[in-house]
C-alpha cells in the first residue's frame, strides 16, 4: 500500500530540487567522491587544538557580572586570583600526627607537589588558630590537604586533570585509610571528564544499537547503513566545523560538541530514514532508480 503523499513526478521536473536530485543521480560517483573529501577536510580541523570557553563561570551573564561584583566587593587582603581544591581524607582510629598517616597523606598528593605551581598546606604544619580549616572540630579521624595551584583558571584544571587519576593512598596506608578530591577545581574537572567519557559511552553504545535496530526495520544491509554512514559523516564534519569556528569566535562552549553529536545523529538519521523510505515507495510505483 503506498503512502498518500507520493506526487507524480511530472508535477516536480521544474522545480530545483528534482533537478538537483538527478544531476547527483547522474554523477553519483564524482558526487561520493567530492562529500569524502569535503568530509575529510572538516574533520581534518578537529586536529586544531580547541579554543572553548569554560562551560560556565565566563562570558557576559548576569551571573558572571553578580558573581565579579561579590568577589571584588568580600575580597580580603590574604585572598588570593589561584584556585585551590582539598584531598579530604578519613583515617579510622588514628590522628593526622601519626606518622603513617602523614607518610599515606604526603604521598597521595605528591603527584601535584612536583609542579613549580602548586603550594601545598598539611594539617600538621598548620597554627592552632586555621588548624580548623584542615582538621575537623566534630571528629578528628577526618582531615583534608589543600592545595593551591598558582595559574589561570584553564591553566588550573589542565595541570588537576592531568594528575587526578594519580591522586591515590599508597598501597601501605594504614588500614580503612580513604581519600576524596574535592572542592570547586575538582568539581569541574569531574564533571568535564565526566560528560566525555558518557558522551564517548552513549555514542558507542548507540551506533551499534541504531544499526540493529534499523537492520531490523528495513531488513537490508545497505539501507541501514546509510543512516548511520550518515550519521557518522555528519558528526566528524559538523565537530570539525566546531572547532575552527573556536578559533574565530571566543564564545563557544566547551560543551557544544555534545549538542553537535546530539542533533547530527538524530537529525541525519531521521533524514535519512525518510529518502530511504520515499525511494522505497517510488520504486514500489513502478518508478525507475533515477526517478525514484
Amino acid at each position: 500500500m503506498c503512502m498518500e503523499g507520493a506526487t507524480e513526478p511530472e508535477a516536480l521536473q521544474h522545480r530545483v530540487y528534482y533537478k538537483m536530485g538527478l544531476i547527483v543521480y547522474d554523477n553519483a560517483k564524482v558526487v561520493l567522491v567530492m562529500t569524502l573529501i569535503l568530509c575529510g577536510s572538516l574533520a581534518s580541523l578537529m586536529t586544531l587544538e580547541p579554543r572553548y570557553a569554560e562551560g560556565y563561570g565566563e562570558g557576559d551573564l548576569e551571573s558572571v557580572h553578580g558573581w565579579d561584583a561579590a568577589r571584588i566587593g568580600f575580597t580580603s587582603e590574604n585572598d588570593s586570583d589561584s584556585f585551590s581544591f582539598h584531598v579530604l581524607f578519613h583515617h579510622p582510629g588514628a590522628s593526622h600526627e601519626d606518622e603513617a598517616v602523614q607518610s599515606a597523606m604526603i604521598e597521595t598528593v605528591s603527584p601535584m607537589a612536583d609542579s613549580e605551581h602548586v603550594s601545598i598546606e598539611y594539617p600538621w604544619f598548620t597554627n592552632e588558630v586555621n588548624r580548623t580549616e584542615l582538621v575537623s572540630s566534630v571528629n578528628p579521624e577526618w582531615t583534608r590537604v589543600k592545595i593551591e595551584v598558582n595559574l589561570d583558571r584553564d591553566g588550573s584544571k589542565a595541570l588537576l586533570k592531568e594528575h587526578f587519576d594519580n591522586l591515590v593512598l599508597p598501597d601501605d596506608a594504614p588500614e580503612g585509610m580513604d581519600k576524596w578530591v574535592t572542592d570547586n577545581l575538582a568539581i569541574d574537572v569531574t564533571f568535564d571528564v565526566t560528560l566525555k567519557d558518557e558522551l564517548i559511552q552513549a555514542e558507542l553504545l548507540a551506533a551499534p544499537l541504531t544499526m540493529i535496530i534499523l537492520l531490523l526495520v528495513f531488513g537490508s544491509l545497505v539501507a541501514a547503513g546509510l543512516p548511520v554512514l550518515s550519521g557518522v559523516y555528519t558528526v566528524l564534519a559538523a565537530v570539525g566545523i566546531v572547532t575552527g569556528l573556536s578559533y574565530v569566535f571566543d564564545d563557544i562552549t566547551v560543551y557544544a560538541n555534545n549538542i553537535v553529536s546530539l542533533l547530527g545523529i538524530g537529525l541525519s538519521v531521521d533524514y535519512s530514514l525518510f529518502i530511504v523510505n520515499r525511494f522505497r515507495e517510488e520504486l514500489g510505483r513502478g518508478r525507475d532508480h533515477r526517478t525514484a
